[in-house]
């Protein structure tokens, strides 16, 4: 066997087995991320629940503190934890009545270096200067700023129309066609 055949069959090995690894990591990723699908719902409802409460008796300006009071327990690994301060900051900003100053200073989040300085200065204003995770939270708020709206009446986690209490269904919007009636089944044969 020439130098050149074995070569090519260690680089067939390798490229087979990459292929397999990068498989087994897809396969695995997915598991995991259908075992903690049903936990991230919840949380993303609890969030959502939170942030509309916090809204309530806050303003805007209280948004970033209580998020970033919210990420301090949160490891650097801990991207659950992250993204329900993300989240947070983001719908309690949605929840809150829109106020002037929320936005006025705050660069769009394409201006890269803009937003590398506001961010750092923005982290040091709250204490946070050398949290690593505090500019990846103002995020939040540049994306808020980017789009201010508020948020709807009804919830955006919604669980799918399976609900606790017997809620009566809505109404179809203007564009939704009514739903088509059901037919009576047809009469049975006579039998002789």
């Amino acid at each position: 066997m020439s130098n050149w055949t074995k070569v090519a069959i260690i680089l067939g090995v390798l490229i087979v087995g990459f292929f397999v690894v990068c498989i087994g990591a897809i396969v695995a990723g997915g598991v995991w991320f259908k075992k903690q699908m049903p936990g991230m719902i919840n949380d993303m409802r609890l969030v959502e629940r939170e942030a509309r409460d916090f809204g309530r008796t806050h303003t805007q300006a209280d948004c970033v503190p209580e998020a970033l009071r919210r990420n301090d327990p949160c490891g650097q690994m801990d991207i659950r934890c992250a993204v329900r301060s993300n989240t947070f900051l983001t719908l309690c900003l949605r929840a809150t009545p829109q106020l002037p100053t929320t936005c006025a200073n705050v660069p769009p989040s394409v201006e890269i270096m803009r937003t590398a300085q506001w961010r750092a200065d923005t982290c040091a204003t709250y204490g946070h200067a050398n949290d690593q995770r505090c500019p990846n939270l103002l995020s939040g708020l540049q994306n808020y700023c980017m789009n201010p709206r508020p948020l709807p009446e009804r919830p955006i986690f919604d669980d799918g129309g399976v609900t606790e209490t017997a809620d009566p269904p809505s109404a179809p919007m203007a564009n939704e066609p009514a739903p088509m009636p059901v037919a009576p089944p047809p009469p049975a044969a006579p039998t002789p």
